[in-house]
């Protein structure tokens, strides 16, 4: 299934042109008592000019902007932190395997009766998830072990089913806070009238008519209680007109056909053909496949590769694309890539079979899931997916529980996820040195979290150069902390994130996501 999803997204991708701390840190003693190290250790080094007067805090020159999109549950805004999960087995990374473009060649001995070739810990693998903050699970279809899969605790929300209510009981199954109608297929035929027909089925769905009655879905909620509506866009959205992309026109007509989006596209890939023997040459002909066998993202980063550049803005384009064009009320979530496209080829392989996919490649860094996060926020994205969580085996699972556990922290999850936005009164969607979009290279959000009297920076740099980040906030700034991912929380900036007074200046690095914390000035007399 995502074979085909991933030949046309990935194949689609080259053969088009490129696009045109601790809370006790906040009290008022802290806080005070930072004015003095705050503005000396800004002027360090700089004999040009001195700091002015320090400006404290105040309500009045903290705006914030309420127009994040939030899928909402028990009246909080919710924040995606999810994964997908089947039922089907893993393939163990040892039996199977081979050349299978090589005449005569078959892979491995594989059994899924016997379990040879495979390892099955899906049921350990989500319970473990949960526990590591998860709190979404997508779930393909409903069979085999779902009660399983998804009864952990706590219990994870997902997707309404027509089984919901029956099987598995509701108790042992995910608690459905979204509807899924469409899916990449539907972007096969991307014209007016499938635009219309689904647009037509939503407003069905609104009034709970038709197919979405109460006697066709009798345990389908009322809208007040399920109003998420969502298909899954693909790289097209992007909108600038190419063959292979749609118009910016129509682009808008789909992405206003419902009241939220999941948008899918995977970049973590290296080139699966050699050129040096006449098949490979063929079919690497055939897929427009730039470079030789083998090489793939890190390389292309390194080399500032022309015709790859569109794979570090990947998630930051197509999010930004559909938060653009969808309705004024809809949600935008993001699938990020969670796995290895080898794990896919492999398992097939395993099997005595072809897989379609024309990219492999390895489990994606750390860096890039840093960057792809941070992406997506930045973008207006309130959702993050990770797509292929079934085909990892455990090692690979560890490194997606740790965004997992980084995500869903206490100093993360709210103050920043599920924040409101903060206008400084400048645009941060294009901060930085011109990149190759033409714009600044630095994608940015900020947050700002009333409880704490914090703001947020969420930063992305895609791409193959450090870029310095600006910015002037409206008082003077007492600290700026930055996120580790790994034991979550914030820690002392590093000696690169220079303040002075209201600015902050940080060399973002290539192809890197970054969160800060920054804690205003505030005046003496705040409790």
């Amino acid at each position: 299934m995502k074979d085909c999803v991933a030949k046309l997204i990935l194949g689609l991708l080259l053969l088009s042109p490129l696009a045109c701390g601790s809370p006790e840190s906040h009290d008022t003693a802290a806080d005070s008592g930072r004015e003095a190290e705050t503005v000396a250790d800004a002027g360090v080094g700089d004999v040009e000019e001195p700091l002015p007067e320090p400006t404290y805090w105040s309500a009045e020159s903290t705006v914030v902007v309420h127009d994040l999109n939030f899928v909402v549950v028990d009246g909080e805004p919710f924040f995606a932190i999810g994964f997908d999960t089947s039922s089907f087995d893993m393939w163990d990374g040892e039996t199977g395997g081979g050349d299978i473009w090589a005449e005569g060649t078959e892979g491995g001995e594989c059994d899924p009766a016997t379990g040879h070739g495979y390892v099955n810990y899906q049921v350990e693998k989500n319970q473990a998830a949960a526990s590591a903050g998860a709190n979404f699970a997508y779930v393909w279809s409903y069979g085999k072990h779902i009660d399983e899969l998804v009864n952990v605790a706590p219990p994870l929300k997902g997707l309404w089913h027509r089984n919901y209510g029956t099987s598995p009981a509701p108790e042992n199954d995910v608690i459905p806070i979204i509807y899924n109608a469409y899916g990449e297929e539907d972007m096969a035929s991307p014209t007016p009238s499938n635009a219309a027909r689904m647009r037509d089925e939503f407003e069905q769905f609104r009034d709970r008519e038709g197919r979405f009655s109460p006697e066709a879905m009798p345990h389908l909620p009322p809208f007040d209680d399920l109003p998420w509506y969502s298909w899954h866009p693909t790289h097209r959205m992007i909108a600038c007109g190419s063959q292979q992309r749609l118009s910016p026109d129509l682009a808008t007509q789909f992405a206003q056909s419902t009241n939220m989006m999941i948008g899918d596209w995977y970049t973590y890939i290296e080139n699966r053909f050699d050129r040096s023997t006449a098949a490979g040459a063929a079919l690497a002909l055939f897929h427009n496949q730039h470079g030789d066998v083998g090489e793939g993202y890190d390389d292309w980063l390194e080399m500032d590769s022309p015709h790859h550049q569109e794979l570090f803005s990947a998630a930051w384009l197509l999010g930004r694309s559909l938060v653009e064009r969808r309705n004024p009320d809809a949600v935008v979530w993001l699938w990020l890539q969670g796995y290895a496209f080898a794990e896919d080829i492999n398992r097939k392989s395993c099997e005595g079979n072809i897989s379609d996919s024309y990219t492999t490649g390895p489990f994606p860094s750390d860096r890039y899931l840093r960057k792809e996060i941070t992406s997506t926020i930045a973008a207006g994205g309130t959702g993050i997916i990770f797509f292929g969580w079934f085909f990892n085996r455990w090692p690979e699972a560890e490194k997606l529980m740790t965004f997992f556990r980084a995500l869903s922290h206490e100093e993360v999850y709210r103050p920043v996820l599920t924040s409101p936005r903060l206008d400084i009164g400048v645009d941060t969607t294009y901060l930085g040195e011109e990149g190759h979009l033409g714009q600044g290279r630095i994608h940015a959000m900020l947050k700002w979290h009333e409880e704490t009297r914090t703001a947020y920076a969420v930063i992305a740099n895609p791409g193959a150069h450090e870029t310095t980040l600006e910015l002037d906030f409206p008082w003077t700034i007492a600290e700026v902390e930055l996120l580790d991912w790994y034991e979550p929380g914030f820690v002392a900036r590093p000696e690169e994130i220079v303040i002075r007074d209201r600015r902050v200046t940080y060399p973002v690095p290539k192809d890197e996501g970054s969160i800060l914390r920054i804690t205003p000035l505030m005046p003496p007399s705040v409790d």
